[in-house]
């Protein structure tokens, strides 16, 4: 799941301020000798609550489309700001489901993210390392090692136009996990791990 979206608001919110935005994307894959990402998609939105917390949420529209409901919900907290050349820290806390409307299978999953983010006049450049618990163990359904701890590491470009934003985001997934016998074909060297691209439009009010 860790592959279906991007990192969510890695530098808050103003207080009351809202947020609303759709993203695409994720591992890259070959398909038919052609190296594409896989098309997740999700919807969201945020709300500042105060100047260094933003509370957040989002619904994972590809996933619906096949009889799944995964949501995602959580809080991203500003530790430090950016002061002149040094970047800004925060720190993003989410929990993420899934249930099988077919089944009603579910799974809930814990991550924690950290972030850094340098603010300039027309954008933002971004980076950061998101933490996902997999307290499921014994259940990997293709052989694959269970890895109770599955990092990503990203980086990210935003670029601002008034109150919107685009954003473009590559994500080194799963590292140190088993990228063989899936149904896709990872476009990655060697065998652990997936490169990830997405991309965002958001609009702040």
């Amino acid at each position: 799941m860790s592959d279906c979206a991007p990192a969510r608001f890695v530098k808050p919110l103003e207080k009351e301020e809202w947020a609303v935005g759709v993203n695409a994307g994720g591992p890259l894959i070959n398909f038919f000798n052609t190296i594409l990402p896989i098309p997740f998609s999700s919807v969201y939105a945020g709300y500042g609550v105060n100047d260094r917390l933003t509370v957040h949420a989002g619904l994972h529209t590809t996933s619906l489309i096949f009889k799944n409901l995964q949501i995602d919900a959580g809080g991203t907290y500003l530790l430090s700001n950016q002061k002149g050349k040094w970047p800004g820290i925060s720190v993003n806390g989410t929990l993420n489901g899934i249930v099988d409307l077919k089944q009603f299978n579910h799974r809930l999953y814990p991550s924690l993210a950290g972030n850094f983010f340098y603010d300039y006049k027309y954008g933002r450049f971004y980076g950061g390392m998101e933490q996902w618990l997999d307290l499921y163990p014994g259940q990997v359904p293709d052989g694959s090692q269970y890895n109770p701890w599955v990092p990503a590491f990203y980086v990210g470009q935003t670029i601002k136009i008034k109150k919107w934003e685009v954003n473009f985001e590559y994500k080194n997934l799963g590292p140190f996990s088993w990228n063989k016998g899936h149904v896709v074909r990872y476009a990655r060297t060697g065998d652990h791990g997936a490169n990830g691209l997405y991309v965002t439009l958001q609009k702040r009010f």
